[in-house]
This record gives structure tokens, C-alpha cells and sequence, in this order.
């Protein structure tokens, strides 16, 4: 599935908690809403906007597969929780938010918002969708509504997001994810949240084998071949 080519219409309803981050005192936590945010359409549209311009970005999202099937697994909840009651929609998004801090291992990762939604394409797919917000000053939650400050994930005021996506296709869900730091100097996608967290994997990825094998195969060729016009000709 070309990802990039798909149309979100609506995000039909959407949570966030917080997560505080591990300290040498104290393990990372969650701080769990206990409501669905309540916020104007054209709030949606901008957040919709942005997942969109994410998802689009060939170079940060790249399509991942599930690794852990077990019981209360992603790969598991995403198969139901679109038909869920918004009561066991919250309950079950709580234990999502538990399971990112738990993820959180090393006092170097930041923590921020959790936002978790889904919603509809245009071609009437589900979807279903996971925010890691690093920077909290780019969210504001007042009475339970989010307030989108500036342009929220293109601010110049925002840190590091990741997006986990997962949309309908056929009788299963196909994940992805969009990494705000993911660069062409990187090997892989943020670990804790694809893989302890989402249970994901990237190790199927061609894009991101074949990335690797190049660096690697150059990298070899650099520390090994001494002679210039051979070392180029390889490079070539």
C-alpha cells in the first residue's frame, strides 16, 4: 500500500495522556485522561492536515510489520478497538499509554503527550493512530479540549514526534510508522516505540535493508580498500 496516496477524512475520536519520563529516582509513568478530547472541526482538519503530511514523507515513514501477535498485543487491538464503546476505548488506550511508559527504559527519553485515536478515509477505511509528543509545550490541554498551538507539529516551537498508524486492509490492519528522527545518517526507527511498544518490526523493510546494506558495503570499502581509483570505481 502506497501510504502516501491515502486520504484521511475524519478522526472520529481521540485521547492523550502524559507520559513522564524515567528519572534515576523514579520510572517513567503515565497520567491517564479519563476523557475523550472535545475540539472544533477545524482543529480535526489541521491535525488531520499534519498526520497526512507525515505519512506522506517517504524519507520518516516507512511500513513495518508485527512482530508480537500474542494476547493484548497491537497486532490485537487494532482489529477491535475501532468497533469498541468509547468507555472500553478509553480503558484500553490507558493501557496503551501504561505500556509507552513502560517502554520508556533509559532516562534519555523524553517524555510528552500520548495521543491515540482513529478515525475513516475517504474510501471509508478505519484507521487507527498513536502520537508520541516529546515537547509538551506544543500541546495545551485546558477543560479537556487540545488546543492546537501555531502549527502544532511544524512548529518551529516542536521537538521529536513518532506516529504509529495502522489501516485497514482486507481482514487485518497494516502498520506503519513516521519518525521525526529519522535521517539518512540513521540505521533504524526509534527501537522503544516500534518495537516494545507496538510490538512491531522493521527487520522485513527493503528500503531500510537495502539503506543498510549500502552503508555497510561502503563502510567496508572505505576501511579496506587502499587504493584511491579502485576505492571509487566501488563506491561508482
Amino acid at each position: 500500500m502506497n501510504i502516501a496516496k491515502v486520504e484521511l477524512k475524519t478522526i472520529d475520536r481521540i485521547i492523550a495522556h502524559e507520559i513522564y519520563p524515567k528519572t534515576e529516582k523514579k520510572d517513567a509513568f503515565a497520567v491517564a485522561h479519563t476523557e475523550l478530547l472535545k475540539f472544533s472541526k477545524a482543529e480535526k482538519d489541521i491535525l488531520i492536515s499534519r498526520m497526512h503530511e507525515a505519512l506522506a514523507n517517504t524519507s520518516k515513514t516507512f511500513q513495518l510489520d508485527y512482530e508480537d501477535k500474542s494476547d493484548g498485543s497491537v497486532y490485537e487491538i487494532v482489529k477491535e478497538i475501532n468497533s469498541k464503546s468509547d468507555k472500553d476505548f478509553i480503558a484500553i488506550t490507558k493501557s496503551l499509554a501504561e505500556d509507552l511508559a513502560y517502554a520508556h527504559f533509559r532516562t534519555k527519553i523524553p517524555g510528552g503527550y500520548c495521543l491515540i485515536g482513529n478515525g475513516k478515509t475517504k474510501d471509508n477505511k478505519t484507521f487507527f493512530f498513536v502520537i508520541k509528543a516529546e515537547l509538551q509545550e506544543v500541546f495545551n490541554i485546558e477543560n479537556n479540549k487540545l488546543v492546537l498551538i501555531k502549527d502544532v507539529f511544524l512548529s518551529p516551537a516542536k521537538d521529536f514526534y513518532k506516529i504509529g498508524f495502522f489501516i485497514e486492509y482486507g481482514k487485518t490492519y497494516l502498520p506503519f510508522m513516521y519518525d521525526d528522527q529519522f535521517s539518512l545518517q540513521k540505521k533504524d526507527l526509534t527501537e522503544y516505540f516500534y518495537g516494545q511498544f507496538l510490538g512491531l518490526t522493521t527487520d522485513k523493510n527493503d528500503k531500510l535493508k537495502s539503506k543498510n546494506f549500502f552503508d555497510d558495503a561502503k563502510l567496508f570499502i572505505d576501511n579496506n580498500v587502499e587504493n584511491l581509483k579502485d576505492k571509487l570505481g566501488l563506491f561508482s
